[in-house]
């Protein structure tokens, strides 16, 4: 059986670890050119869902956990692969 707080808990984690990581690059993208700015601002929106997505999940049953987690984690990874492209951007 599933324990839908095992899931929570590594969301939870997830997106701790890439708050961590767009912290790191607000400061950097601040003062990148204009198309790193235009992604930041596309990968900022992205976040910003996602941790209301995770806010849901709070409240739900093991089934909806589950659903959520899945599209979570496909979030997850759009935005690590978005986050890692502007980190190289920015290294430039």
């Amino acid at each position: 059986m599933i324990d839908p707080d095992k899931y929570k808990d590594g969301i939870k984690r997830e997106l701790e670890a890439l708050q961590t990581l767009r912290e790191e690059l607000r400061v950097q993208a601040n003062l990148a050119k204009a198309d790193a700015r235009t992604e930041w601002a596309r990968l900022e929106s992205r976040f910003e869902r996602a941790q209301e997505e995770w806010k849901r999940t709070q409240d739900h049953s093991k089934a909806a956990v589950q659903e959520l987690e899945t599209d979570l984690r496909a979030v997850f990874e759009e935005l690590k692969r978005g986050y890692g492209a502007l980190r190289r951007t920015l290294q430039e």
